[in-house]
């Protein structure tokens, strides 16, 4: 069972931190996106 528990654990971290990671990806690219839109719409 130990080890078992260990192992859902270290899964859990791995998802947090990718689920983390993602959303500051996710927050980043509607700046860039923001930033093209208006560089077209000046053109």
């Amino acid at each position: 069972m130990a080890f078992i528990e260990v192992f859902g654990w270290i899964m859990i971290v791995i998802l947090g931190i990718t689920f983390i990671f993602s959303l500051i990806a996710v927050s980043k690219k509607p700046k860039t996106i923001t930033k093209r839109e208006e560089q077209r719409d000046r053109e």
